[in-house]
Order: structure tokens, then C-alpha cells, then sequence
């Protein structure tokens, strides 16, 4: 995929590298540096590893201008439940399996925790007030084929999914004040006009809008969705898992933007589907993706 949707382009040349990017980190954050507190911000969140550009950060200069004034704002991330993994033996990294449900701090989970960790302690240090809340995936109970790959009944499934929101609010107390709630618990009206909004904005998808993201996306998440399944799949159930995924990907921000108006979303999955989960959202919200392609 190339790094040049998300903001930045990479160079053959190692000196004109290092300068491009020193130049491109410089001018990603000149709209967010005019705000008080902004250009130290700007600057942790590309350490942090986000997938950052000028324009996705307006909306986040918004957010840190109406903390300074004193509002408390909203950090919001979804996770999915705690997948079984393994560890990559070539590159160390942790993979999903799939081959069971834990009841712990999942590896998305975790990353989310961290970034919630750091933004809020930013924060707090300098006065301001934040409310952050890390929504827990429970529609993922409600698929069949889903309950059928991990061995469990939708009850067996909720009730792990329910020791992982005990123990990811455990894991933060004494750091932050979490909020863990299941996804679909907050407003679930909304959670079904958002999941047939996203079914409305799939059918675009099928009739060739975002033709360009929907390939990158589907070659980036071909091998995820088999170790998903357990099985080999054939290019056309490739492409309707990811279709699946395009739809509740764009019901979820959806959702985002209107529990929580204005807020500042942080992806901690696949970056690739980084366009889908904005295509619904409203402006005024946030929404950035950590640069890990996959897991």
C-alpha cells in the first residue's frame, strides 16, 4: 500500500530521505503548532506512530483548542474481543489465530490502552480534562461462523468478553479513567440506524465507489481473513469478508460521530480500512489510524 494516502511518500535516496521527512513531520504540524500546546502534541503523536497528515490533524487541532478552553473532550477507540495469537517467528511480532477466546487485555486492546495512556497523561499535565472510552466489539457474538471458529455459544462469548472489560479497566486504574463499555450497549437504536447506514454505503462499494481502497484493503487483508476463517478461501469470500468488514467499519464511525460529537477517534487495528471508517463519520471528528498494517 502506498505510505502517500496517509500523508507522506518514502524516498530511494537515504540524505534526501531523512531531510523529505524531517521537512514533511515539520509541515504536517504547522496548522496544530498555532494552538497552545499543539506543535509538543503534533510531535507525540508522529512518535507515537500515527499515521498522521496536515488535513487529518485539523480536526484534531480543534479538539486540543476546545480543551484548552476548558471542555472536557472524548478519546475514543474500538477493539475487537481477546483473539487467541501467536508469535511471528521471523519478525517477533504477535499474529492472530484465532483458535480461541481469552478473557484478558487483548493485542489491540492493549495497543489502544497504551495510546489512551500517553494522550491522557499529555493532558492531565497540562490541566486539561479528557474522557476516554475504549468500546469492547460485542456484534462480533452475534456471527455464527465467528462462535463456530472459537468453540464457543454467543453466552460463553459474552461472558469472556466481560472478564476482558473487567481486566482492561483493571489494567488502566491508577492511570486513567476508563471507560470499557460494549459497543452496541451505549445506544442501541443508534447502533442499528449506523448498521443499516452502513449497509447503504456497502452497496456504493459495490457499485465501484472506493474501487482503489477496496483492492489495497483486500490484498492487505487476504491472509488475515483466511487465519480468521481457519481455512483457505477462495478470492470471492476474500472479498465479501472484507465487504462484511467495510460495512460495519463505516456503521462504527458513524456511530462514533454521534455519541460522541466532535471527538477524537484513535484506530488501533488496520490502517487500511482507515477510509471506510471515515466515510460516514461527521467532520468534526477525528480519526487516525497507528501505522501497524495488520495483525
Amino acid at each position: 500500500m502506498s505510505h502517500s494516502l496517509w500523508g507522506y511518500s518514502p524516498h530511494e535516496s537515504v540524505d534526501g530521505s531523512q531531510v523529505t521527512k524531517a521537512e514533511e513531520r515539520g509541515r504536517q504540524l504547522r496548522g496544530i503548532s498555532r494552538v497552545e500546546h499543539g506543535l509538543e502534541f503534533g510531535q507525540m503523536l508522529q512518535d507515537m506512530g500515527l499515521l498522521i497528515s496536515a488535513k487529518l490533524l485539523q480536526p484534531v487541532t480543534a479538539w486540543l483548542r476546545r480543551a484548552n478552553k476548558g471542555e472536557q473532550v472524548v478519546l475514543a477507540s474500538i477493539i475487537c474481543p481477546d483473539y487467541a495469537t501467536k508469535e511471528d517467528g521471523t519478525s517477533g511480532r504477535r499474529t492472530y489465530t484465532f483458535d480461541n477466546l481469552g478473557s484478558g487485555v487483548g493485542l489491540v486492546a492493549g495497543r489502544a490502552l497504551e495510546v489512551h495512556m500517553q494522550i491522557s497523561h499529555f493532558l492531565q499535565t497540562r490541566g486539561l480534562s479528557m474522557r476516554s472510552v475504549i468500546l469492547m466489539a460485542d456484534d462480533e457474538a452475534e456471527d455464527q461462523a465467528n462462535l463456530d471458529r472459537v468453540g464457543l455459544s454467543r453466552d460463553e462469548f459474552i461472558g469472556r468478553m466481560r472478564q476482558s472489560q473487567q481486566a482492561l479497566v483493571e489494567r488502566a486504574d491508577g492511570v486513567i479513567t476508563l471507560e470499557a463499555p460494549f459497543l452496541t450497549e451505549l445506544n442501541p437504536k443508534l447502533w442499528q440506524e449506523s448498521l443499516t447506514a452502513g449497509s447503504e454505503f456497502l452497496a456504493r462499494i459495490r457499485k465501484g465507489e472506493f474501487s482503489g481502497k477496496a483492492r489495497n484493503a483486500l490484498a492487505a487483508r487476504g491472509p488475515f481473513y483466511e487465519r480468521w476463517a481457519g481455512r483457505s478461501l477462495t478470492p470471492t469470500e476474500k472479498q465479501e469478508m472484507l465487504y462484511s468488514q467495510v460495512a460495519v467499519y463505516s456503521a462504527c464511525g458513524r456511530y462514533l460521530s454521534q455519541l460522541f460529537p466532535g471527538s477524537f477517534i484513535i484506530g488501533a487495528d488496520a490502517p487500511v480500512m482507515a477510509p471506510f471508517a471515515a466515510a460516514l463519520k461527521s467532520r468534526d471528528v477525528a480519526s487516525i489510524y497507528l501505522k501497524r498494517p495488520d495483525y
